[in-house]
């Protein structure tokens, strides 16, 4: 147990022991030691009358008596007594608890003089203050080797020993699809080949929109084969085949194929798309991490799906399917993005209070079969941002259902294959999402300047809010109404309206029929265990009134 001097007991400790030969020290008291040495006595020097100690028995403060309870030994240290028969005479400080030793040595230095601005104080004063900044940097060392106490880069060291390592935060990932809404300009090629009776031939360049002719020999004379008499063409494929009732060139002769190719529609390496909002501070951005080709589909379509992660790390990556629908620079050709699901594996950056909490609960994982150790060893994983365990659902025993919100699902289905416990079934799942768009209107004096500002806090507090919130836990109205009216210059919240889209069990989520949709105005939004609450989006108004911003509602 580290005990810290504050400067005043410095001071006065130093200038007592200057001017008066008084001193005092403390120790921590140990059964199994007898003898402690008086640390303060300056050399040569011998304890002048008697020592007085001062600690506590049974809880309790108490004055130890001398030659009864201790007594001196060598002139420099003290030996607590012991009894015959262990008597109960003796009296003992209570097991690990501190105990103060005041004494007095001989031949003191004479120096007298100890108020504010002598000599004497002044450079006592001095040292106190070096002396202060020692227990300081004594305190942080000691702080630093516990879990509770330690923080930063210490507290990796601690966990350390457990293997654990703090999470860095992580950028969320998924995929998007990229639409031209007309077809691609067209290119004229020429392909010149020795027929050698193949059945079939695969065009080099790609992809095919039409074959203009195909020009060979025939029985020795030139001729233009027919299509769909002599051969037929796989767009898909790019290939055309000769039929086999239809004539065909004669072998080793020249043939000449020219055709139509739509140009290649690019999208390269780093093309950025991204979400909209009116608030730039609010768009969260993704870049492509592929190049790819504008691909034909049937009826006519063309697009092409790819491979994004978020250019920032952090859970504001995790977006709903359709949020990304923004290209800040279209690639050439391409008339629209959109992405069919959602992102996922974004996290944040540990923090002290949450590395602190996961190295408690790590140890229980050894045990395994536990619902709390399935958990800590899921979220341990990075990109996972909450778990929630559900024992025995449908109370059924054996089965554990475990819903995960982030995270790369197989290292997930790993970790619970050699956490899980034998004989117990565990069922892997995402949470069901539900969508929310707020409307608010905030109640603010007249005449002031900085709305904007005002709107920008307001929606950082219910994004943040909201984003806090895991998996089954609920919208609690009022929490969010205090920290609106936390924001300066609010006086009121006139209005809170939250539309609700619920996730389907077939992962959709329809946001036209009325019928999905509940409004809730004012009130708590209560989900189910699986459930997790998602803001897509936000309108905050301003409305001026006369009021006192310093007298606000009671909630």
């Amino acid at each position: 147990m580290y005990n810290k001097k504050r400067y005043i007991e410095i001071v006065d400790d130093i200038l007592q022991h200057i001017t008066r030969g008084q001193t005092s020290e403390k120790h921590l008291f140990s059964n199994s030691s007898r003898i402690y040495k008086l640390e303060s006595l300056p050399e040569n020097k011998f304890v002048l009358g008697e020592i007085k100690l001062r600690g506590f028995l049974n809880g309790n403060p108490h004055n130890f008596a001398y030659d009864r309870d201790y007594k001196i030994r060598d002139t420099n240290s003290i030996e607590w007594n012991i009894g015959e028969n262990n008597s109960r005479d003796i009296s003992r400080p209570d097991e690990n608890s501190l105990f103060e030793i005041s004494y007095v040595f001989n031949n003191s230095s004479g120096l007298t003089d100890v108020n504010t601005g002598s000599v004497l104080r002044t450079i006592v004063e001095g040292i106190s203050k070096e002396v202060e900044s020692l227990y300081d940097e004594m305190e942080s060392v000691y702080k630093d080797g516990f879990i509770e106490t330690s923080s930063g880069s210490s507290l990796d060291h601690v966990v350390s020993i457990l293997g654990i390592k703090r999470k860095s935060p992580t950028r969320a990932y998924g995929y998007v699809t990229f639409f031209k809404n007309s077809e691609p300009d067209t290119v004229t090629n020429t392909e010149i080949l020795l027929f050698d009776g193949i059945e079939s031939y695969e065009l080099k360049n790609k992809p095919i929109k039409k074959i203009k002719s195909i020009v060979g020999i025939f029985q020795n004379n030139n001729y233009e084969f027919q299509l769909n008499k002599d051969y037929s063409v796989n767009l898909n494929d790019n290939t055309i085949s000769w039929l086999s009732d239809g004539k065909r060139p004669d072998e080793q002769r020249e043939l000449t194929i020219e055709y139509e190719t739509y140009q290649k529609v690019i999208i390269p390496t780093g093309t950025v798309v991204s979400t909209s909002s009116t608030n730039p501070k609010n768009i969260v951005s993704f870049e492509t991490k592929q190049d790819a080709y504008m691909e034909r589909k049937q009826e006519g379509k063309w697009e092409s799906t790819i491979d994004i992660l978020a250019i920032d790390p952090g859970t504001l990556g995790n977006v709903i399917a359709g949020s990304i629908n923004v290209m800040p620079k279209p690639p050439i050709g391409v008339d629209r993005v959109i992405n069919r699901s959602n992102t996922e594996g974004g996290s944040d950056f540990e923090y002290d209070d949450d590395l602190r909490e996961r190295a408690k609960k790590i140890l229980d994982e050894k045990g395994k079969a536990t619902g709390l150790s399935l958990q800590t060893a899921i979220e341990s994983l990075e990109g996972v941002n909450s778990t929630k365990i559900i024992d025995m659902p449908d109370e059924i025993s054996g089965i554990v259902k475990v819903i995960v919100d982030g995270g790369d699902s197989k290292e997930i289905e790993k970790t619970i294959e050699e956490t899980k416990a034998a004989g117990i079934k565990v069922e892997f799942d995402r949470p069901m999402i539900v969508l929310l768009d707020a409307r608010v209107i905030l109640l603010v004096k007249k005449n002031i300047f900085n709305k904007e500002q005002i709107i920008t806090s307001a929606e950082k507090h219910i994004r943040n809010y909201l984003s806090s919130l895991k998996i089954g836990n609920s919208l609690i109205i009022n929490q969010l109404i205090s920290l609106l009216l936390s924001i300066e210059q609010v006086g009121d919240v006139k209005d809170l309206v939250i539309d609700a889209f619920r996730e389907k069990q077939d992962k959709t989520i329809n946001l036209t029929a009325e019928s999905s949709k509940m409004t809730y105005n004012r009130d708590n939004i209560i989900i189910n265990y699986n459930e997790r609450l998602y803001l897509r989006n936000i309108k905050i108004d301003i409305l001026e009134e006369n009021i006192d911003v310093n007298t606000r509602p009671i909630r």
